[in-house]
């Protein structure tokens, strides 16, 4: 993963933590690429 994707990491897993009833998130480009992931996704 980018050193670009891993800053935003923080980020997506901050909004998992403070959003109840959500789990894990991923961001995916136009393309379907992973983007960045929150922490402890499962893959």
């Amino acid at each position: 993963m980018s050193q670009a994707a891993q800053n935003l990491n923080w980020l997506i897993t901050n909004f998992v933590d403070n959003t109840p009833g959500v789990s894990h998130t991923v961001v995916v480009s136009a393309d379907g690429l992973l983007l960045a992931m929150s922490e402890g996704f499962p893959r």
